[in-house]
């Protein structure tokens, strides 16, 4: 019954995300979306998501491998690096193959500190990435495959990151996976 309970719960939280996504789109298009920056831990960050997300991940047959750079304070809205990180999981989850793993690392140079979700899924066609972060996008493959998707996710990643003054670049390969690393300013 716990499980069960679990399992309710979990698909509540993901539903919440999902709504909250598309009343951000709404915002986004407005011009309205509200964005706080300020210093925060990207190791927090992350172990506050993997938390929410990680009886999801196994759940799906999928493991988690975490490693932090602790101590990588950037400047950026908790709030919504949480929701970029929640995004890029739901992601790696969606299109991870089943038992495989979903790798969660971060790391910082002089500048920027980094946060890079990969996943070993069936990866992206070239063709397909400069497309990723465009709105309502979905690769041929997607759309053909049983992964059900609305192509807001990595739209809103990319506004929100940018909103930030930071970045995100993805690299696949098909048949090995996806990376997507996403870069923020440093806090001074």
């Amino acid at each position: 019954m716990k499980d069960f309970l679990s399992a309710i719960q979990t698909q509540i939280d993901r539903l919440q995300h999902l709504i909250g996504d598309f009343l951000d789109l709404n915002m986004i298009e407005q011009g309205k979306l509200s964005i706080y920056p300020m210093s925060c831990m990207l190791a927090d960050i992350v172990r506050d998501s993997v938390k929410v997300m990680g009886e999801y991940v196994n759940r799906q047959g999928l493991h988690l491998d975490v490693i932090l750079a602790e101590n990588v304070q950037v400047l950026a809205d908790p709030s919504r690096l949480r929701q970029v990180l929640y995004n890029l999981l739901s992601n790696a989850v969606k299109y991870g193959s089943g038992g495989g793993e979903i790798y969660i690392k971060t790391w910082a140079d002089e500048q920027n500190g980094y946060l890079q979700v990969r996943d070993r899924g069936p990866g992206i066609a070239q063709k397909d990435i400069p497309y990723l972060f465009q709105l309502y996008y979905r690769t041929e493959d997607t759309i053909h495959s049983q992964v059900r998707g609305t192509g807001v996710g990595l739209y809103i990643v990319k506004f929100l990151v940018e909103s930030q003054k930071g970045s995100v670049q993805v690299s696949s390969e098909v048949g090995k996976g996806s990376a997507f690393t996403v870069s923020l300013p440093l806090a001074k």
